[in-house]
């Protein structure tokens, strides 16, 4: 871990290696191998037969995810992040309160429902026999038929019970919290780490020789196909705004939430495309239950028999331990997700209040009640209906949930989208004319997956004859759309909407005040640490030219140079400054027009930043002679 990851003595924030690592850990994970079973594997082993295709689809994945990703850094420069919010923020101070509020609650959606599928696999991904390989004979076989259908009630009312354990480190305060982070996540890379380097060792098996031609030859794919796969793997390259909405928990958050989200981003992209060709390799076909099934290869094999015992165990203390640590995360995420709601009256303001550490106590509690329901809804009453039906409609696999989440997280980058573009359109924001092509490209993609998707669930569903788990699927899942979008609505205008206007009547100051929170920043806190990393820079780069030609600091050559690298410089730096004042006039227009008035903020800055480069250009204009000046101007500088 870097310097960056150390917070200061007395300070409970995360730094941005913290920040990023916490990211990359929220983000990815072996888990997403399970998906493949059943979108990589041939037919014949109850996949799709997207074989070697996956590849190519997910570097696509990784582009969209990865432009969404850029644009939301982007926007993370112009917004007031040391408050919570993440994506909310954005949408708030582009299109209003009401498309502020939808997003919000499209956001924190997510966190029960990827709590909900942290459930579904907590304990049903290491017990449960008929996930273990593709045809669903495993060599414990069997062993759980005692509980008949109502085997995926138990395992999921167990992982509950483990959910709960692991949300309460949440709750005693970052100290705890970060324990609990660090040593489920030491246990989830240590056991992810033996189950990759038994990957490593089942491509040297002659066996396995012949993987990647078996999936070459069983690949195949059509529109449909594509969108399927999309729909089911697009949640594993998301997340990375998740955590950056706790924006109030994080040091530095106009520059480390930019830098960590594309850290994350470009990181998760490697890491998936990396794993899927290694167990391409490593097997001809995948297990739905990675933890388990991987190790069935090796029963042939006395040498490395020990496996098809170990391997299990290691991997299910893998499980809970990945599982936990997504769990504790993403209870502190939904509490700071409900929390800024709570500031702006959306709900009760209790539920704005921080703890010493920045967690908002009140809103994690809000949403342990709200994760309880959706696990309800999405978990507890499908095993149900499966435990009454004698299991015909048995729907929930890994990709039910991750394919309605997928959904959710679409439609929120969406709106992130639109609002960049907006600001581009305004002068806003500095959006370049290929920026915008790649936005539009993008937006285009993400609806028709998006409209797939709902086409696809109600074809299905509503087919003649169409399975009992097909209807059940449908229900649910548009049951739950449609109990979000009441609630929302239902929400806005007969409790946000009374308080709003009692509040321009009795407290107009307080809801100014509100209102400045949602201003666009005019960037200079960004332009500055620019110019200081620039000025930096060059300072060193003159020191070592002197130290390299000190016994020739008069040389023509020599000062041609220098000359030619001032002037440079001075020219990059007048153009940032000429572009800040330009752009600034424009931020300042659009929050007037939104009631977020920044006149005497920009001023100020603007202020700020003509005295700051002038002092800076000072500097840099010296000669080569001047060497005891430039050592000063330099420590001046860095001071």
């Amino acid at each position: 871990m870097g310097k960056n990851s150390k917070t200061k003595k007395g300070s409970n924030k995360f730094g941005l290696g913290q920040f990023v690592w916490n990211g990359f850990n929220l983000t990815v994970g072996v888990a997403f191998l399970g998906s493949l079973a059943l979108l990589a594997n041939s037919p014949k082993d109850g996949g799709e037969g997207l074989g070697l295709n996956i590849i190519w689809i997910f570097i696509v994945m990784a582009l969209i995810t990865g432009s969404c990703a850029f644009a939301f850094s982007k926007l993370a420069r112009f917004h007031n992040n040391d408050n919570n919010g993440g994506a909310y923020i954005f949408a708030r101070t582009a299109f209003g309160k009401m498309v502020g509020f939808l997003v919000a609650m499209l956001g924190y959606i997510l966190i029960p429902l990827m709590l909900a599928n942290q459930v579904l696999m907590f304990v049903k991904a290491n017990l449960d026999p008929t996930m273990a390989t593709p045809g669903g004979t495993e060599w414990w076989n069997g062993w759980t038929t005692h509980l008949g259908n109502w085997k995926s009630l138990v395992f999921d009312l167990m992982g509950v019970v483990l959910s709960v354990v692991f949300c309460l480190a949440a709750f005693f305060g970052a100290k705890t919290f970060k324990k609990v982070s660090k040593y489920s996540l030491i246990v989830k890379w240590a056991s992810s780490s033996f189950l990759i380097i038994f990957g490593v060792v089942a491509i040297c098996l002659p066996s396995n020789s012949d993987n990647i031609q078996k999936w070459a030859s069983n690949s195949s794919i059509d529109l449909s196909s594509f969108l399927k796969a999309f729909c089911a793997c697009f949640y594993y390259f998301t997340g990375f705004e998740t955590f950056a909405t706790a924006g109030k928990t994080i040091k530095e958050p106009e520059k480390n939430i930019s830098r960590g989200i594309m850290i994350v981003t470009v990181s998760a992209g490697i890491f998936y495309v990396l794993m899927t060709l290694l167990f391409m390799f490593a097997q001809s076909s995948f297990a739905q239950n990675i933890n388990t099934g991987f190790w069935i290869p090796f029963k042939g094999m006395p040498e490395l028999k020990w496996l098809i015992f170990a391997g299990p165990i290691i991997m299910i203390i893998a499980t809970i331990a990945m599982r936990g640590n997504m769990v504790s995360q993403t209870t502190l995420y939904g509490g700071a997700t409900l929390q800024p709601l709570s500031q702006e009256g959306y709900i009760s303001n209790k539920f704005s209040q921080l703890n010493s550490s920045h967690f908002p106590v009140n809103a994690m509690k809000l949403n342990v009640i709200i994760v309880s329901l959706t696990i309800g809804i999405w978990l507890i009453i499908p095993d149900i209906i499966v435990g009454i039906t004698d299991g015909k409609a048995d729907f929930i696999n890994i990709n039910t949930i991750i394919s309605a989440t997928s959904v959710f997280w679409i439609v929120i980058y969406v709106f992130v989208l639109a609002a960049i573009l907006k600001y581009g359109a305004k002068g806003v924001i500095n959006v370049k004319w290929y920026e915008g092509i790649i936005y539009i490209l993008v937006m285009l993609c993400l609806t028709v997956v998006f409209a797939y998707h709902y086409i696809d669930l109600f074809m299905t569903g509503l087919a003649a004859n169409a399975p009992t788990k097909d209807v059940v699927a449908l229900c649910i899942e548009m049951c739950f759309m449609l109990a979000v979008v009441l609630l929302i609505t239902f929400i806005y205008i007969f409790y946000y909407k009374p308080k709003y206007n009692k509040r321009l009547k009795t407290k107009p100051a307080l809801q100014s005040k509100l209102n400045y929170e949602f201003r666009v920043l005019d960037g200079w806190l960004f332009l500055r640490g620019k110019i200081y990393v620039s000025a930096l820079n060059f300072f060193h780069k003159r020191s070592k030219l002197i130290n390299n030609n000190y016994d020739d600091l008069t040389s023509p050559k020599l000062q041609k140079k220098y000359d030619k690298d001032t002037e440079k410089f001075l020219k990059k730096s007048k153009k940032q400054l000429a572009m800040y004042l330009k752009y600034s006039e424009h931020v300042e227009r659009f929050n007037a027009a939104h009631n977020n008035n920044s006149k005497k903020e920009i001023f100020r800055n603007n202020q700020e930043a003509i005295k700051f480069l002038a002092q800076v250009q000072s500097k840099i204009k010296t000669k080569p002679t001047d060497y005891l000046y430039l050592s000063i101007a330099s420590k001046d500088l860095d001071d």
